[in-house]
């Protein structure tokens, strides 16, 4: 963790890069920005239907909310500020796959995931029940749904 000087410091760099994006894409998609003592948040909706929403809470312990599609994730730590500008650059780009894992004997869901392909080609991924997954490939099968990006 940063100390809260170099933290707040790097946050508040952060998000007037944020802020400078928003711009690029307002033609495209309508935004909010919001903030607090503690937090500082983001939502954008595109106008070209099939892309995803997002919503990004910054917070002030160093800690992040995002709601990236259907799927929400709560109280993350930030591992490095200079994610945010390329996560929100690739969803708008349409960069993002929400995957779900379902068992073949079955078909109930046991897990889902969203991957978005940031510029350098590394991908950001978080989800809910993927521990179940692991190891049981070959008795799963998933379905992905895209995105469409925000400036067609």
């Amino acid at each position: 963790m940063l100390s809260d000087d170099v933290y707040r410091s790097r946050l508040l760099a952060t998000i007037e890069s944020l802020r400078y994006f928003v711009p690029s894409v307002a033609d495209v998609a309508h935004s909010e920005e919001e903030s607090d003592t503690g937090y500082w948040k983001l939502s954008m909706v595109a106008r070209t239907a099939g892309a995803c929403p997002i919503e990004l809470i910054l917070h002030s312990t160093q800690r992040y909310d995002v709601m990236i599609g259907t799927e929400t994730y709560e109280d993350r730590e930030i591992a490095s500020l200079d994610m945010f500008v390329p996560l929100i650059e690739a969803i708008t780009a349409g960069r993002i796959v929400e995957r779900t894992w379902y068992r073949v004997t079955t078909g109930s869901r046991i897990a889902r995931e969203t991957l978005v392909t940031l510029g350098t080609g590394k991908i950001w991924q978080d989800g809910s029940g993927l521990s179940a997954v692991r190891g049981l490939e070959d008795a799963l099968r998933w379905e992905d749904r895209h995105f469409l990006p925000y400036r067609r």
